[in-house]
């Protein structure tokens, strides 16, 4: 069956020296694992600078659920991206984006709102020319509204700590468990209520960068099982302590 479907590039693993298999998340279908051959031809129909991570195509694919591995028939860049891939800040940030989306999301089963998110963001990031250190943060703590354990923003106004096992603000330091201090935590408030219109306003102090981060970083591993830490996460933070 052939299926009209907007996608977004996450991963290429090599499988042989003409041929790759490719993940990518799509609007109709979920996560999806595509074969592509003769990728380095000079006549493919798909291109190497079509599969890099987070670029946005229009497909037409191939879709049988009794197989692993699907096809792609067309794809088509839209819209074309112009600074994601040659700026270093917004590349490491989109490496660090698609690698987080491969480990995180699973389910073969669409999500359109996630979706329509993950493409605005990428948008956004792509046309962005200020405050660009604080959207990896922005964004790890937004896809958790869609993974389910969204922080419980609603408590941060009395308590100061945030508690990183119930996603919730406390006025204590919880004993045995992993918290947020309350001069870092003020600025995971103040991400947590940012949206894309409030994003370019956001400021958040360098050294609270690297902290949140990690610290959110935590956050998934305590709430997604056999979550762990994503090998770009280094590169990432070295990058959120400059200004």
């Amino acid at each position: 069956m052939l299926v009209k479907t907007g996608g977004i590039v996450i991963k290429n693993t090599k499988y042989s020296d003409s041929s790759i298999i490719t993940k990518i998340y799509t609007r109709s279908l979920g996560m999806q694992t595509y074969m592509i051959h003769g990728i380095h031809s000079a006549k493919a129909a798909i291109k190497p600078s079509l599969l890099q991570p987070l670029v946005l195509l229009d497909l037409v694919v191939y879709s049988n659920p009794i197989k692993n591995i699907q096809r792609i028939k067309e794809a088509i860049p839209n819209p074309t991206l112009r600074s994601l891939h040659f700026d270093v800040v917004k590349s490491t940030i989109g490496l660090f984006v698609a690698e987080l989306l491969h480990r995180a999301v699973k389910e073969e089963e669409p999500n359109e709102r996630l979706y329509n998110f993950v493409e605005k963001f990428i948008i956004y990031t792509d046309d962005a020319e200020i405050n660009l250190s604080v959207l990896p943060l922005f964004f790890v703590l937004q896809m958790t509204r869609f993974l389910g354990f969204f922080p419980q923003a609603d408590t941060a106004y009395n308590y100061e700590y945030f508690n990183l096992t119930d996603g919730v603000f406390t006025e204590q330091q919880a004993a045995g468990v992993n918290n947020i201090e309350p001069q870092h935590a003020t600025y995971l408030h103040k991400l947590l209520t940012t949206n894309f219109d409030t994003l370019p306003q956001a400021r958040i102090p360098k050294a609270s960068r690297t902290v949140l981060l990690n610290k959110i970083m935590d956050y998934y591993i305590l709430h997604i099982p056999g979550f762990s830490s994503l090998r770009s996460l280094p590169v990432l933070a070295s990058l959120l302590k400059e200004d």
